[in-house]
């Protein structure tokens, strides 16, 4: 059971403190964009080289912008990154990006997943009530756990666990504190979203390298902040009115210093393009990540299959000779087929089609 934040300060266990925007240079050319610096709008990327660790605490009010945040990076990681993922979703609220991901649920139990080739997980239980909830993302977390000490330690992949509302486990179990306190040597990360600062123990706040503070009128929260990273009065009221979208980066380095900075707006991520393969009357919806696992999984590239789609829409039989003329035999063609879903009737269709079609050509 974690304790509620009291009168200690994370700020002894840190050493100096900047607030020049000039620090967010220290991850420069590495890790997500975020967005750019209020004052002097350098791009912030959220890299892992000179970090203290890979976890995150994101917190603010209600609609300030913390899980388009989270959505952001999600989409960002998942597309730009090869670090597996797992995500064990409360509301049901990020069920949207792994369906354009073509993410299954439970596609692997949580204990496997980080000794897998899997890289992506997804775990909604925002069915359940909120007892089950609790019960549930507990069980998760601590199965991910067990695999991230079976995997052992020294892994250069790494991997980050996103759990929104956090609030709800911090305060009833001490499972994301252990993770917290040994993910770094495991190469793991959490990456935590709540309403209040004072909603997790400081001694876990110390084993958070990144921290985002979207708008934030509580006067507890804002006075803990204050505290323990020498936040001036002036950015303490800015904090107050900050308009959606907007936050405060705060950063603690391998060396153990701090840095804290704005950040203007947080930067959207766009979907991965999707396209909708048509065999007879059927259309079957498929995105531009599912085409990439599937050639990936085989050594072959998406690029020059992906230069060759024109529009959303594409018949199957299209999509066969596009293949061919990306370099794939027959039977390539039939396990990236059955890898993206389709069945074997409407691939034997599809072939059928081809033939026809490349017969009537000649």
């Amino acid at each position: 059971m974690s304790t509620k934040l009291g009168s200690i300060s994370v700020s002894k266990f840190f050493g100096i403190f900047y607030s020049s925007e000039s620090h967010m240079l220290r991850n420069s050319g590495n890790g997500i964009f975020i967005g750019r610096s209020e004052k002097f709008n350098i791009p912030f990327l959220l890299g892992k080289e000179n970090l203290l660790n890979l976890h995150t605490f994101i917190f603010g009010s209600t609609g300030s912008g913390k899980s388009y945040l989270m959505k952001s990076m999600i989409t960002r990681i998942i597309s730009e990154t090869n670090s597996k993922l797992a995500i064990v979703d409360i509301t049901g609220e990020y069920k949207q990006i792994v369906d354009y991901f073509g993410i299954s649920e439970y596609e692997i139990n949580p204990e496997e997943f980080l000794l897998s080739n899997v890289r992506l997980a997804y775990y909604n239980i925002s069915n359940f009530n909120e007892i089950k909830k609790v019960e549930e993302a507990e069980h998760i977390i601590s199965s991910l756990i067990e695999g991230m000490r079976k995997r052992g330690i020294g892994q250069k992949e790494s991997a980050l666990i996103f759990l929104d509302e956090a609030w709800k486990l911090l305060l009833k179990s001490n499972t994301i504190d252990i993770l917290l306190r040994e993910g770094r040597k495991y190469n793991v990360g959490a990456v935590l979203a709540s309403q209040l600062i004072e909603d997790i123990d400081p001694s876990m706040l110390s084993n958070i390298a990144t921290i985002f503070v979207f708008r934030l009128q509580n006067r507890k929260s804002l006075d803990i902040v204050q505290k323990n990273y020498f936040i001036s009065d002036e950015k303490i009221a800015k904090l107050q009115e900050l308009p959606q979208g907007s936050c405060m980066a705060i950063q603690t380095y391998k060396d153990k210093s701090t840095a804290s900075f704005f950040i203007g707006k947080v930067a959207g991520s766009s979907m991965p393009k999707h396209f909708y393969l048509k065999c007879g009357g059927k259309m079957i919806e498929i995105s531009e990540y599912q085409i990439k696992k599937a050639l990936n999984s085989m050594g072959y590239s998406e690029a020059k299959l992906l230069q060759r789609i024109s529009g959303e829409e594409v018949k199957v039989s299209d999509l066969i000779r596009l293949l061919y003329e990306a370099g794939l035999d027959k039977n390539s063609i039939l396990r990236f087929l059955r890898f993206i879903g389709l069945k074997d009737q409407i691939i034997a269709d599809s072939f059928a089609s081809y033939k026809s079609e490349q017969d009537a050509s000649r």
